[in-house]
């Protein structure tokens, strides 16, 4: 059996593993690339989003069948951070539906064969009825130009630790930002005396 000694990359290692990554993998990715949190993922029949963490945005990868794009939401950009919850009907109806032609065959076929379809059938079953009484959390990031959407479907206390940590970073930013954009009191009373003058 190999031995292999198992190194935690922390802050100091992360140059020669971004160094290493790039001479193995293309597209070649800068320091930053490797500083983002991935958060959690929004999947519809289409398209994939993968959303990540950065210092100062949320980075949206839009994977549409051979096509990856990425989108940006700056926390200084954000107008409304929300999460709600919602019956996935989709799923609901395709897994309910896929237990209930388990279950013809099972009754159509009889006999052994015909309780391996009823078994096969339970579990699609028991995931239609969990997702009816569970419901899915979605939190929604809007920006001016764009916005990142996250689902989580059995997961809520995540979600809710997620949902209160976005808000405090987008607190965060738009406060420091805010503070570098007033003008002090002794600028607006120069301003009003060139005017007035």
């Amino acid at each position: 059996m190999a031995q292999a000694d198992i190194i935690i990359a922390d802050e100091k290692l992360l140059p020669q593993a971004v160094e290493l990554y790039n001479q193995i993998f293309r597209p070649k990715h800068d320091l930053d690339y490797f500083k983002r949190r991935f958060l959690g993922r929004y999947n519809d029949l289409v398209t994939r989003h993968a959303i990540y963490e950065t210092d100062d945005a949320l980075e949206i990868d839009e994977q549409d069948n051979f096509e990856i794009v990425r989108k940006r939401v700056f926390f200084e950009d954000v107008l409304l951070v929300t999460m709600h919850e919602r019956t996935g009907i989709v799923a609901i109806f395709f897994s309910l539906g896929f237990a209930a032609f388990l279950g013809l065959i099972a009754v159509v076929v009889s006999g052994g064969a015909g309780w391996v379809f009823a078994a096969m059938g339970l579990l699609p079953l028991v995931y239609g009825i969990v997702r009816i009484a569970r419901k899915e959390t979605i939190i929604t990031v809007f920006g001016r130009r764009s916005k990142a959407r996250i689902r989580f479907s059995l997961r809520k206390t995540r979600a809710h630790q997620l949902y209160g940590e976005l808000c405090a970073h987008v607190r965060r930013v738009q406060t420091q930002r805010q503070a570098q954009e007033e003008p002090s009191s002794d600028d607006v009373d120069q301003n009003d005396s060139i005017r007035e003058g």
